[in-house]
Formats: structure tokens, sequence, C-alpha cells
């Protein structure tokens, strides 16, 4: 509410996102938009993976002013993974075939599978 009981709608969220340093240095990506509710989904194209994060935070206005900046959230990006290697079938009886592969050294996030 504002002065006088006055309702103030949000007008707006402002999220910004940056990769690799959560000070949020120069160059920082804005994404504003105008949201219903506090859910967004955003698709990261390059780059996505690896040890480096991720960081975003966020802040709202009404015509008043804009707020003070979110705590920031980090998240790593994910790859997709490496195909499975030497697919080998065996046929086993009439009408039965089975089939066998390794794993990739790659899941995702360059990490081996345990």
């Amino acid at each position: 509410t504002g002065v006088g009981g006055a309702v103030r709608a949000l007008g707006n969220y402002t999220l910004q996102q940056s990769y690799g340093d959560n000070t949020f240095p120069d160059g920082v990506t804005l994404i504003s938009r105008s949201y219903t509710n506090g859910i967004f989904n955003t698709t990261i194209l390059l780059p996505s993976s690896g040890p480096t994060y991720f960081f975003f935070r966020v802040s709202t206005l009404n015509d008043a002013c804009v707020s003070q900046l979110s705590s920031v959230a980090q998240e790593q990006g994910v790859e997709l993974p490496l195909a499975p290697i030497l697919l080998r079938t065996l046929v086993n009886s009439p009408l039965a075939i089975r089939f066998f592969w390794n794993m990739s050294a790659d899941t995702g996030v360059n990490v081996a599978p345990a």
C-alpha cells in the first residue's frame, strides 16, 4: 500500500543475468518483462556448461520507484550428453535381439558417470 492506504500495482520486474561473475560487472544481461507472477523461464544458448555458473538477481518497480535488488541465485549450465558409444546387438533366438552400448564419458556437465 502507499500513502493514505492507496495500492500501487507492480509495473514489471527486471531480471539480471551474469555469466561467471556474481558481482554483475558492466555488460550484464538485462531481461525486463511485465510478469503476472514470479515465474520466468529463460533459455541460455552459449556458453552453456562447464564449471562456470550463471548468476541471477531481480528487482521490481511501481509508480513510485525501483526496488532494491534481490539476493543472488546461481545455476550451472547443462549441455546435452554425448551419444552412447559402441552399440552392439546379439540375436538370442528368433525374434529376440539384445542391444548393448557403453555410456558416454560426458553426461552433460562435463562429469563422467559414476
